[in-house]
């Protein structure tokens, strides 16, 4: 299992497609893609941004009201663009290796948090990490 961590500062959909298709050369059992890197109090990210004039639209999560970051924020980078769920699924097609948090299509979301697919599974006996999980559910 290879994870991707999309979205840092300077991240764009030209770093995107190079990252994806450097894990796709890979050839992994299973990549996992993330969106947005979380902010913790006291590092040099969160400084950065604090110094900033960084919109709204970076920012993901428990924005107001939460300079400590005690709960969730993520920051994701403004070169992505919109629509970026979508452009991830156009670079990782129908390929049954690639998950995303909070894809879509339900059998490609390898989040465990109310993860109905992933529920249902469990609950008829799959067990395993929950990616492999959803691999072999895809096979059927």
């Amino acid at each position: 299992m290879v994870d991707l961590l999309i979205g840092a500062p300077g991240e764009n959909r030209k770093t995107i497609t190079e990252s994806i298709d450097f894990v796709k050369s890979l050839e992994p059992t299973a990549a996992g893609i993330s969106l947005g890197v979380r902010l913790y109090r006291g590092t040099p990210l969160a400084q950065m941004l604090s110094s900033l004039d960084v919109s709204d639209t970076c920012l993901r999560g428990h924005v107001p009201e939460n300079e400590n970051f005690l709960q969730p924020v993520y920051y994701l980078s403004p070169g992505m663009g919109e629509g970026i769920h979508q452009y991830l699924n156009e670079l990782t097609g129908d390929d049954p290796r690639f998950f995303s948090l909070a894809d879509p299509r339900a059998d490609r979301d390898y989040s465990y948090t109310e993860n109905q697919v992933l529920m249902e599974a469990i609950e008829k006996g799959y067990r395993g990490a929950y990616w492999h999980i959803l691999q072999k559910l895809q096979h059927f």
